[in-house]
């Protein structure tokens, strides 16, 4: 009689357990970000729409290993590269990482997940707390704070130089979306960006 009381229980605390992340938390359960530092007034009044976009390929060859690299602005956090092309004129074709890097901004602060759609392993980060990562699609509740956070998001693409991904989040009040451009922000004046621009401007005068 005993077991047959205890068995159903058991289950029943099973059923009502909630499901658990990888890393033993609760799929529900709100991951906790820093609050975001203020910004000095001088860099806050210049933010610009979009993000900063990093690309960076490393090729191999017999007797050494050569890194190439670009800076540009990007408008949303997507990207979609396919077959031969390269992810950049200054880059060669073949596998590549992208980082998107700039401010995640909201008005009051937001509870939020993000979707990760695409292919390629993904993390992504605010204000330096990992929110999702590797393989996962979606991540849990995530907390935004209200102002500029710091958002930085990274993909590598295939072996052969493929990549389709895209960021996504949704809300209480909202299905997923693309994270649009404005929420995000980024430092016209990063000098990774500046630097990049001048040799950009340079190949395009000399290319014409």
């Amino acid at each position: 009689t005993c077991c047959k009381i205890m068995l159903p229980i058991a289950v029943l605390i099973v059923a009502l357990a909630p499901a658990l992340g990888e890393d033993g938390a609760a799929s529900d359960a709100v991951i906790e970000t820093p609050p975001p530092e203020f910004l000095p007034f001088d860099v806050e009044d210049r933010l610009a729409p979009g993000v900063i976009l990093e690309l960076e390929s490393r090729v191999h060859g017999a007797d050494h290993a050569s890194r190439s690299t670009d800076v540009r602005h990007a408008r949303m956090i997507n990207l979609s590269v396919g077959g031969p092309e390269a992810a950049s004129p200054f880059l060669p074709a073949g596998e590549f990482q992208a980082v998107w890097r700039g401010y995640l901004y909201s008005d009051s602060g937001a509870t939020v997940r993000f979707i990760a759609e695409g292919s390629g392993e993904s993390e992504v980060q605010l204000n330096g707390r990992k929110v999702l990562t590797g393989a996962d699609r979606q991540s849990r509740p995530v907390q935004v704070h209200a102002g500029f956070t710091p958002v930085r998001v990274s993909v590598r693409s295939s072996a052969e130089g493929d990549m389709r991904f895209k960021l996504l989040w949704s809300g209480k009040d909202f299905i997923p979306e693309p994270v649009l451009p404005t929420a995000l922000f980024h430092d016209p004046l990063d000098p990774q960006l500046v630097e990049r621009k001048k040799v950009r401007t340079g190949r395009e005068l000399f290319a014409t």
